[in-house]
Order: C-alpha cells, then sequence, then structure tokens
C-alpha cells in the first residue's frame, strides 16, 4: 500500500472514531439534554462511521492470498 493511500486511511479512521462516540453518546445517555436535530441525526453519522471504519478495516487488512 502506498504511503499516501495510509494517510487516507488513517485520517479516515481518526474521524470516523470521534464521530461515532459522540454520536454513541447523543443518542444514548445524553439523549434528553441534547437538540433535536442532533438527537435525529446520531444513529445516522453512528451507522456511517461504523461503515466507513469496517471499510477502512478490509481495505487494509486485505487477504493476499494469490492461489487460483
Amino acid at each position: 500500500m502506498r504511503l499516501s493511500r495510509v494517510m487516507e486511511v488513517s485520517m479516515l479512521i481518526s474521524a470516523a472514531i470521534p464521530i461515532l462516540v459522540l454520536s454513541v453518546l447523543a443518542s444514548g445517555p445524553f439523549r434528553d439534554s441534547m437538540p433535536v436535530f442532533i438527537a435525529t441525526l446520531a444513529p445516522l453519522a453512528a451507522v456511517l462511521s461504523l461503515f466507513i471504519l469496517i471499510c477502512a478495516l478490509e481495505a487494509g487488512g486485505g487477504n493476499r492470498d494469490n492461489r487460483q
């Protein structure tokens, strides 16, 4: 994997983890104190950040088995 690709994946992961944590907090224990627009967008942000993390893991940990 080239260095620029590694940097892109690491930036994606470093952006997705805080989004995931904040959205889980917004849709979980702090649901009553959040504004309505944040409470409606928090589950979507959680799903999207999990999708980004899973895609980054799949792209970074590919199986290099060339047998056919």
